[in-house]
C-alpha cells in the first residue's frame, strides 16, 4: 500500500513507540486507523498506512458483522496502544473495538501488514480493560488487556489480571534492580547495573 498524508486539517497523533535503534517513531495517526512513521533524525513524517480490510470469513470480519460483539471503545477511538517488539522488526497495535492486535513488519518502507491476532475466540466475551500494549524485555511475550501472548506463535498463553498501562518488567540481581523495560511499548532496553531503588 502507498503511504497517505494525514487528512487535511488533521495532523495529530496519539501514542507512539520508538524502535530499539531509535531511528523511527511509530505512531497512531488521528483520526485514521493504521500506522504512521516518523524519522527521528530529520523529524520528517514519512507517511501513514491504513489498516487493511479483514479477509472475508476471517474471525475479525465475522466479529465486525455482529453489532453486539463490538467492544466498549474505552478511549473513544479504535486504537489506543502501539508497541515496538524488542529483538524484531515488528510493531503491534491494539484494536479497542474488536479485541484484536494488529501486527506490522517494519523492516522496510512501506511497512507490511502481517495479521490480526485475536485476544479471545468467543465473540461474545466482553473486553477486559483493553487499551495499552507492551512486551517483555526479550520480546518473547506480549501483554495486552489481561492476556499474556507468546509473541512468536501469537497465541494467548495465560491471563494475568492486574496488568495495566503502567506495568513494566523489572529484573533484579542480588537485591538490586539491574534492568528495566519501558511502559508505553517502546522497544528500548534499559540497563541500570548497580542502581538500587530506595526503600
Amino acid at each position: 500500500q502507498e503511504a497517505r498524508e494525514p487528512p487535511q486539517g488533521v495532523r495529530s497523533i496519539q501514542h507512539f513507540a520508538v524502535d530499539p535503534a531509535e531511528r523511527y517513531v511509530y505512531v497512531e495517526p488521528i483520526p485514521a486507523f493504521g500506522i504512521g512513521i516518523i524519522d527521528v533524525a530529520s523529524g520528517r513524517f514519512l507517511g501513514q498506512w491504513p489498516m487493511p480490510q479483514p479477509a472475508e470469513g476471517s474471525l475479525l470480519a465475522r466479529r465486525q458483522a455482529i453489532k453486539e460483539a463490538k467492544g466498549n471503545q474505552l478511549h473513544s477511538k479504535r486504537n489506543h496502544g502501539v508497541a515496538a517488539r524488542p529483538n524484531s522488526t515488528e510493531v503491534w497495535m491494539t484494536d479497542d473495538n474488536w479485541g484484536f492486535l494488529h501486527v506490522w513488519d517494519v523492516a522496510t518502507l512501506p511497512p507490511k501488514y502481517v495479521e490480526a491476532v485475536p485476544l479471545f475466540e468467543d465473540i461474545n466475551q466482553p473486553i477486559y480493560d483493553f487499551s495499552w500494549l507492551n512486551f517483555s524485555i526479550d520480546g518473547k511475550y506480549a501483554y495486552a488487556s489481561n492476556m499474556v501472548l507468546d509473541a512468536d506463535t501469537r497465541k494467548v498463553v495465560t491471563k494475568l489480571n492486574g496488568l495495566n498501562e503502567a506495568s513494566i518488567e523489572v529484573q533484579g540481581k542480588d537485591g538490586k534492580v539491574v534492568r528495566t523495560g519501558h511502559d508505553g511499548g517502546s522497544g528500548l532496553d534499559t540497563w541500570i547495573e548497580g542502581y538500587d531503588l530506595s526503600a
